[in-house]
């Protein structure tokens, strides 16, 4: 049984636990007696500071009761709600309608890329003044009225703002943690508001009536809990802003002491000195997102492992789609990058030489794209030589395209970047809206320049599979195959050569290997070595078009294409592929 020293003016003496309780529940001992109690205090100190004293001090309890009331008019809770309305019908007057994304960004929408990477820490705050709609903005306000409007009773009015103040910076920095590039909406101040009824029921759940401890307990935290779950279940809802809300809301519902409460020193978190620390850990915290992009840029990376490309994105850029349907990146605001790899076919004509790796794939892809999905004012430019990867080397040749086109409501300027890597062809579109050009043109400059190239997943598979049976032919042939699409064309060579000489008088594995050499003369222009092996597995499979579109090339880069096995070839693809004599 726990032991505890009582001293009072008629001397000390030593009761259990349950005796001090019942004596103080009875009035018998005067709030500043003396107290020890062994395990929970740290010798001698007064009753009404010990941590049993709120639950058995009679006066206590009536003191609590006396600061604790509901019975002013939320002022601030009612004008934050009307300056939200006010707000919204001017963003819907802007948009003839309901508000569209540049009129909110224009306002001051939260947006992941305009506060980290443009040092506009302001929306953090400004945000939260912004809705999507008038359910939207209906919804948050009425709960933020009848939620807000209780506490705005129970605490101060500064400690009221000290609630939407932290409830506004918590839900915004984990919103730019974890949540959407581009959020608005009240709903992280309304989450804060009932994590400090929770914590202010968790606090003095003690002293409070039987239907406020429900009140500011369980039925604060369920409904908390059911529109955390409620809202999981509705696309496009800023999650992390709503939990950032709550536990900034929590913490400080644990901290504010009642409006009425004038003793500090027997609630020594209500300390002004306290408050005045957390104002100072919101602003440094507003300071620390702000002086973030001033510093290095930080980057995620994104990696076509199947194509051996990796770019490296500038922070908070995530998955979309772009306006011609490729999988692109993009900061939610004003700029995106879409990276598209593609492995050409046996029968691509690169030996040709008429266009660029830009103008084919503008022509094969965005062109068509653009016409199909009537895209208005496309134009382009004309293409010039580039280089890919060179801050972080090797560079990697390449071709670049400038282009333009129009969305609803603004323009894009944007280049093409495509390159060539063996047998797979890549394309780096770089967009910015053309008014955010000057402001993202370096971000997406240091894009390109820091792309780089690394070994194709399945170039690695095979180089493990042949080193660990180096007598295969299977293993050498895929080796080869696989050397020659990535574009390392030494390795190519020796793993075909090997597995040419292991071939020996195997007819479909010999065809194939000298089929892969003489695309490997192909792509690196060595005519004599693509004429030798385009022969010698036309012997083998006189009937493989493969096989013949490779032979055509190298009659072409040999300058043979008048010959007249050239022209018969020709006359014989002409039935089968039309399109390669068309380059």
């Amino acid at each position: 049984m726990t032991q505890c020293r009582l001293r009072t003016e008629d001397g000390e003496e030593i009761l259990s636990l349950d005796e001090l309780e019942d004596r103080v529940r009875a009035g018998g001992v005067p709030s500043h007696a003396w107290v020890s109690v062994e395990g929970l205090t740290h010798g001698f100190v007064r009753l009404r500071d010990s941590p049993f004293a709120a639950r058995w001090d009679p006066v206590a309890r009536a003191r609590f009761r006396a600061a604790f009331a509901l019975d002013r008019w939320p002022v601030l809770s009612v004008v934050t709600a009307l300056a939200c309305v006010l707000i919204h019908a001017r963003a819907e007057q802007l948009s003839d309608g309901v508000p569209d994304g540049d009129v909110l960004l224009a306002l001051g929408a939260r947006a992941r890329a305009a506060v980290v990477g443009d040092g506009e820490a302001w929306r953090l705050w400004t945000g939260a003044f912004l809705h999507r709609d008038r359910i939207h903005l209906a919804f948050n306000a009425a709960v933020f009225v009848a939620v807000g409007g209780a506490l705005e009773s129970i605490y101060t009015r500064t400690g009221w703002l000290a609630v939407v103040a932290t409830g506004m910076v918590s839900s915004s920095l984990l919103s730019l943690w974890l949540g959407p590039p581009v959020t608005v909406g009240l709903s992280g101040v309304v989450f804060a508001a009932l994590g400090a009824c929770v914590g202010f029921g968790a606090r003095f759940r003690e002293v409070l009536r039987w239907p406020y401890q429900h009140w500011f307990g369980v039925a604060a935290l369920a409904y908390a809990l059911f529109a955390l779950w409620t809202g999981a279940r509705v696309p496009d809802v800023d999650h992390a802003a709503h939990l950032g809300g709550l536990l900034g809301g929590l913490a400080a519902g644990l901290v504010l002491p009642p409006r009425r409460w004038r003793r500090p020193f027997e609630t020594p978190w209500a300390d002004p000195g306290l408050l005045a620390g957390a104002g100072l850990v919101m602003v440094a915290a507003t300071g620390l997102v702000a002086s973030h992009a001033w510093g290095p840029p930080r980057e995620v990376t994104h990696t076509a492992s199947q194509y051996g490309v990796v770019v490296r994105l500038p922070e908070g850029y995530v998955a979309t789609r772009d306006a011609f349907g490729w999988a692109a990146y993009d900061n939610g605001l004003d700029a995106q990058v879409a990276l598209a790899c593609a492995r050409a076919d046996a029968a691509w004509p690169r030996w040709s030489g008429k266009r660029g790796p830009a103008e084919a794939m503008f022509q094969a892809e965005l062109l068509r794209e653009a016409r199909a999905r009537e895209i208005a004012d496309f134009r382009s430019g004309v293409a010039r030589p580039a280089v890919v990867g060179e801050a972080v080397g090797p560079s990697w040749p390449a071709q670049e395209l400038p282009f333009a086109y129009h969305l609803p409501g603004y323009d894009v300027e944007a280049r093409l970047v495509a390159f060539e890597r063996g047998m797979v062809r890549c394309g780096l579109v770089l967009a910015a809206r053309t008014r955010a050009l000057a402001r993202r043109g370096p971000g997406l400059d240091r894009v390109r320049a820091t792309l780089h190239l690394v070994a194709p997943q399945p170039l690695v598979h095979a180089r493990m599979a042949a080193h660990a049976d180096p007598a295969s032919l299977p293993l050498q042939l895929e080796l080869g195959v696989q050397a020659v699409q990535a574009g390392v064309f030494d390795e190519a060579h020796r793993a075909l050569g090997s597995a040419i000489a292991l071939a020996a008088d195997d007819t479909v594995p010999l065809a194939r290997a000298h089929y892969a050499m003489a695309t490997l003369g192909l792509l690196t222009l060595d005519g004599p070595l693509a004429l030798r092996h385009a022969q010698r597995a036309r012997d083998l499979v006189p009937q493989d078009v493969d096989v013949a579109v490779a032979l055509y090339g190298a009659y072409r880069i040999n300058g043979l294409a008048d010959a007249a096995p050239a022209r018969l070839l020709a006359e014989a693809l002409r039935q089968v592929r039309p399109h390669v004599l068309r380059h």
